[in-house]
């Protein structure tokens, strides 16, 4: 992972877990950002592991604050965008 990753409280039981977060291989750096599996009982959210994360815009980098919100409203049941200015919209 890149730089430095926002202060989280990291669950080790699953179970108690309200919004599962992971960082995991996707397809590297570049392609997919992350995903969103929206579920009532086990919600998640995976980042691609190679990618370079950091909290705010820095060249060359993916900002984690603006891919989490997006990934969290695909867990509100948000679709995608048309407009290319919010938060919603294709990241990829």
């Amino acid at each position: 992972m890149g730089a430095a990753v926002p202060n989280f409280t990291w669950v080790r039981q699953e179970t108690s877990a309200k919004l599962r977060v992971t960082f995991s291989h996707h397809d590297g750096p570049r392609g997919t950002l992350a995903s969103a599996s929206p579920s009532f009982t086990n919600p998640t959210i995976i980042f691609d592991e190679e990618e370079s994360w950091t909290v705010g815009a820095v060249a060359g980098s993916v900002d984690l604050e603006t891919v989490a919100t997006h990934e969290i409203g695909h867990i509100l049941g948000l679709a995608h965008a048309t407009i290319t200015t919010g938060v919603a919209m294709t990241l990829a």
